[in-house]
């Protein structure tokens, strides 16, 4: 074996969170079978409130549609591929997610009640922030202000960002 392998190898077997995407509506079902084959992933939901033959109903939707966070090592996930539903890109490893983005996106949507905003095109970065305060406290992401206050940015990859309102003694610079 050469010397120069071994780190790919590291690398490859070292596990880290990817963005696979799937199938139209497909999210929970892909969901339930990574869970099933005891694959770590991440689906974040929030509930909505829908009229349903007059009456009130809730339903858990998907925050991101058509994209799922799975933690796994680039060896293992071909592996994967064969799940219905599921679309793994061919460049996967372009689509790693940093770790404390992803406890960002959780801490922020098991928030239910915390309204998130989504920007398909926030292109420019802005300082890095973390909340010290309220029920997003440990929160990082980008600072956002404007005319309407203070908001936290989370960047999603390539395709947008989620936006929070907090308040500015909560904000602290980093």
């Amino acid at each position: 074996m050469n010397t120069n392998e071994r780190p790919e190898m590291t690398e490859k077997q070292s596990c880290h969170w990817y963005l696979a995407f799937t199938a139209s509506r497909a999210e929970q079902r892909v969901k339930q079978e990574l869970d099933q084959r005891k694959v770590r992933n991440y689906l974040p939901l929030r509930k909505i409130t829908y009229q349903w033959q007059g009456r009130s109903r809730e339903a858990l939707w998907p925050q991101i549609a058509r994209c799922v966070l799975i933690w796994t090592s680039l060896s293992d996930i071909r592996q994967l591929s064969g799940i219905s539903g599921l679309i793994i890109p061919q460049n996967i490893w372009d689509y790693r997610v940093p770790e404390w983005q992803v406890e960002s996106y959780q801490l922020l949507f098991s928030q239910m009640d915390t309204a998130v905003e989504w920007i398909p095109d926030c292109l420019e970065s802005a300082t890095m922030v973390r909340v010290t305060g309220g029920p997003l406290t440990g929160l990082v992401g980008e600072l956002d202000t404007s005319d309407t206050g203070f908001r936290i940015r989370i960047r999603f990859h390539s395709m947008g960002c989620f936006r929070v309102a907090v308040p500015e003694e909560w904000i602290e610079k980093f």
